[in-house]
């Protein structure tokens, strides 16, 4: 049907400029009428943080385990490495300790076995000293972690990551 081909394609272009827009709630409705095909893994990932943002939670980490195995099969592994740790943000956040440590444990193997230079081994180095502090209370291997991601977060000019490892830090202080 034409016009349902058409409300597809709308949804979809809609969805995306509310996530541009930061319309979490919009972004939400409309990425997920889309059902079945149509959305890539830049809108999964786009679903996912729209899922997350408006307290689905399981559902943004739903979708986030399928964008990234996308990306795994499709041997996309920087991008796999980038989703997995958006994914382990979450849980970590949400405190879901044991599968946050599983995420981060198979985001460490994806970018080990890669061997890439990327800000994603920063996020590595946060959530590490994330659970360094959670599961064994060592504030000063935390600190040391928290330091090494906002070094790599320097080195690529990253922003978010800097930010998180500095409260990371000032929090170990």
């Amino acid at each position: 049907d034409p016009g349902r081909d058409w409300d597809l394609v709308n949804a979809i272009e809609d969805g995306r400029a509310a996530c541009e827009a930061h319309r979490w709630g919009d972004a939400w409705r409309l990425l997920a009428s889309v059902v079945g095909g149509g959305r890539d893994v830049d809108d999964l990932h786009r679903l996912a943080t729209a899922a997350y943002l408006t307290g689905h939670d399981e559902d943004g980490f739903s979708l986030w385990t399928r964008a990234y195995e996308l990306c795994v099969s499709a041997g996309a592994i920087h991008r796999a490495g980038h989703l997995s740790l958006k994914l382990c943000q979450g849980l970590g956040f949400k405190g879901d300790l044991p599968r946050f440590r599983g995420w981060i444990e198979r985001s460490a193997r994806l970018l080990e076995d890669a061997d890439i230079d990327c800000v994603e081994r920063g996020y590595l180095e946060y959530g590490l000293g994330f659970l360094s502090v959670f599961e064994a209370g060592d504030i000063a291997g935390a600190h040391g972690r928290f330091v090494q991601a906002g070094k790599i977060g320097a080195r690529f000019n990253h922003r978010e990551l800097v930010t998180l490892a500095r409260i990371g830090e000032g929090r170990m202080l």
